[in-house]
């Protein structure tokens, strides 16, 4: 398959909405009681926005990739960890599986976490490859237990601020799945599903980057290449 062809159910789907709706006011509701009342956690609260517009930290609210483009658009001495749990909670909605896990692997050294989230924000506004190795540990393990390439692919794009520039994008299962699909059984790019290489997370991102700039001719619009990766992810069952 040549990959600058654009499947034509994403030019649909791109025809009929705003980078605004598809990407920025991507809400998702979470549970904030839930992170706000771990003990470890109580001084990285997450936020969301109720129906009204008012902001809020307990019950359940929604939470927007525009909130944590928001959030993210600090300066580098911000403290790093409310934009890890934001992204976290946003990855996970009202569904806590293994969270608490990845919370133990953060706190049992915070200054390291601290020290390695700040640079994988940095390293990630410098390529997908720099920005997913910032991640890993020794061999093919993760910097962090429990937080694999579907998450922290994740916290690298929302690093970016919502930046159109921005190198990294979200990579988990339902996009992988989506892109294996469209590039055919011969593309052997995308076949793997949980803790995949940075090889992998490369060629996905070059392709959905691919996408967006074929998209942006064929429509007349720039095209961002995460509302590519918002419809491969809706693509797959929403």
């Amino acid at each position: 398959m040549n990959s600058a062809v654009v499947p034509a159910p994403l030019i649909e789907w791109l025809q009929n909405r705003t980078r605004e709706e598809a990407v920025i006011n991507h809400r998702v509701f979470v549970n904030l009681d839930w992170w706000n009342t771990q003990l470890v956690t109580v001084e990285h609260r997450v936020t969301g926005t109720l129906d009204d517009g008012s902001v809020a930290t307990h019950g359940k609210a929604w939470v927007r990739r525009g909130d944590l483009f928001e959030l993210a658009n600090q300066p580098e001495s911000v403290d790093p960890i409310p934009l890890l749990w934001s992204a976290v909670a946003w990855g996970t909605g009202t569904r806590h599986r293994l969270n608490r896990k990845r919370i133990s692997s953060v706190y049992q050294d915070l200054p390291w976490a601290e020290k390695t989230l700040r640079n994988a924000y940095l390293e990630a506004a410098i390529s997908p490859r720099n920005g997913f190795l910032s991640m890993r540990g020794p061999g093919s393990t993760n910097a962090f237990k429990f937080l694999g390439p579907a998450f922290f692919t994740k916290v690298l794009y929302f690093a970016g601020a919502g930046r159109t520039t921005h190198p990294c994008l979200i990579v988990d299962d339902r996009v992988l799945s989506t892109l294996r699909a469209s590039a055919g059984k011969d593309d052997k790019r995308f076949n793997y599903r949980f803790g995949y290489p940075v090889s992998t997370y490369e060629s996905a991102v070059g392709l959905m980057a691919e996408w967006a700039n074929a998209a942006s001719s064929e429509l007349g619009r720039d095209v961002a290449a995460d509302e590519v990766e918002r419809w491969a992810f809706v693509a797959n069952g929403e």
